[in-house]
């Protein structure tokens, strides 16, 4: 599959089983963001992989739409 092929395939998700994501696809999403171009190269990130229950719970509170 192509890149546009998956963007016309893709489709969103909002019903989650709330099964722990696994460390190996988590790498390799973070790591897929880390190749994404930037102008310049400058790659003006950072990624943070937040997994513990309570403290999504915490950043819930913070920020509403991560619940969604």
């Amino acid at each position: 599959m192509d890149a546009i092929e998956a963007l016309r395939k893709r489709r969103s998700i909002c019903r989650y089983t709330g099964d722990p994501i696994p460390k190996t696809d988590l790498e390799t999403i973070v790591d897929a963001g880390r190749l994404a171009a930037s102008g310049s190269n400058l790659q003006p990130w950072d990624f943070v992989v937040v997994t513990a229950p309570a403290m999504i719970a915490e950043l819930t509170l913070a920020e509403p739409w991560i619940a969604r």
